[in-house]
C-alpha cells in the first residue's frame, strides 16, 4: 500500500517549436489612434433536402474583440526641401487607414443541422467575415477623424520643431488635416 501511494504517475510533456522568419520590410508608419471593439456576430445556414420536406440549420454564435491601429503611411507622404531657404514643403498627405488589426474570435453556442455540420473551412470563413464586419465598421466609424485630429496635433508639433530650428514650413493649411491648437509651451520646456 505504501508504494502504491507513495509512487505518483508520472507524465511526460514534450513540446517543439520552430519560429521561422517569412520577410521583413522597413516602414514609416504613424500610428495615432487605437481602437478596441467587441461585436457579437451571428452565424446561421439552413439548408433544405428532399424537395423543401427537410431542413437541417447550422448556427454559430461569434464574439469578437479586435484591438485597431489607425495612422498614416508615412511613405506615400511627398515632401520637397528647398536648404538654401531653409523651406520644407508639403505636397502631398496620405489618408489615415488602418496600420493594425488584431481580431480574436471565440464561439460560443455552436449547433450543427442533422445533415448540415460545420467544417474547418466553415468556421475560418466566419472568421474571414467577422473580420471584414469589424473593418467596415472601423472605416466608417469615428476613429479616421480621431486620426486626423492626432495628424494635426503631430504636424504642429513638427512645424513648432522646425520653426525653432529655423525652417518654414509650407502649405500645411491647405492640407486636409485639421490644425488644433496645442500647449507648445509646455512641450518646448
Amino acid at each position: 500500500m505504501f508504494f502504491c501511494f507513495k509512487t505518483k504517475n508520472k507524465s511526460v510533456i514534450k513540446q517543439e517549436a520552430q519560429v521561422l522568419l517569412e520577410s521583413t520590410k522597413r516602414i514609416c508608419k504613424l500610428a495615432t489612434v487605437e481602437g478596441e471593439f467587441s461585436e457579437i456576430f451571428q452565424h446561421s445556414n439552413k439548408e433544405s433536402y428532399f424537395f423543401d420536406l427537410f431542413t437541417s440549420e447550422k448556427k454559430a454564435l461569434v464574439i469578437i474583440k479586435a484591438r485597431a491601429l489607425l495612422g498614416f503611411d508615412l511613405s506615400k507622404m511627398i515632401l520637397e526641401a528647398n536648404e538654401r531657404n531653409r523651406n520644407l514643403s508639403i505636397k502631398s498627405f496620405p489618408e489615415p487607414e488602418i496600420i493594425a488589426l488584431d481580431t480574436d474570435c471565440q464561439y460560443y453556442d455552436v449547433s450543427n443541422g442533422t445533415f448540415n455540420k460545420f467544417s474547418p473551412t466553415d468556421l475560418t470563413l466566419i472568421q474571414k467575415e467577422a473580420k471584414r464586419f469589424i473593418k467596415e465598421k472601423i472605416e466608417t466609424g469615428h476613429l479616421p477623424k480621431m486620426a486626423l485630429e492626432q495628424a494635426g496635433e503631430a504636424m504642429s508639433l513638427i512645424q513648432h520643431t522646425a520653426s525653432k530650428l529655423g525652417w518654414n514650413i509650407d502649405n500645411l493649411t491647405q492640407l486636409q488635416i485639421p490644425q488644433i491648437n496645442t500647449n507648445i509651451k509646455l512641450l518646448a520646456q
